[in-house]
């Protein structure tokens, strides 16, 4: 990352408070993530956004990654979008011509996106304890 982007993003943390400079890097994360899903470089949607961040989140923090989120005042898909949208206004993100901030707001619910994911996992695949030899 340039230093040039991460003086702008400390500014910006600086200027809205609500979210620290980790949750905007999170959002170059994601947008690498939901990059990497397409066939060829075009701009990126909301939804697919969301969900290149979520991704993300539970890549670095695994089960921790609501809890890390919630600690950074994301508890939705709609903060995420105003962490997106100070982005774009501080000129550091663009926006398609369609999109707008309402695009954000109930894409997905945190609990089953973070957490409901790896309690599946743990149902179909419960963690099994091996007997130690003595």
């Amino acid at each position: 990352m340039s230093e040039k982007l991460e003086r702008s993003i400390e500014e910006l943390a600086r200027t809205d408070r609500r979210f620290p400079p980790g949750a905007y890097m999170l959002v170059f994360e994601g947008l690498e993530v939901a990059l990497g899903r397409l066939a060829h470089r075009r701009h990126v949607a909301p939804p697919e956004l969301l969900a290149g961040i979520r991704d993300a989140a539970v890549t670095q923090w695994g089960f921790l990654a609501r809890t890390v989120l919630d600690q950074w005042n994301i508890r939705s898909t709609g903060d995420l979008g105003d962490v997106v949208f100070n982005l774009i206004q501080r000129g550091l993100l663009v926006a398609g011509d369609e999109d707008h901030r309402g695009q954000f707001e109930n894409v997905f619910d945190f609990e089953q996106a973070f957490d409901g994911r790896f309690l599946e996992e743990i149902t179909r695949h419960p963690p099994r304890l091996a007997a130690q030899r003595a």
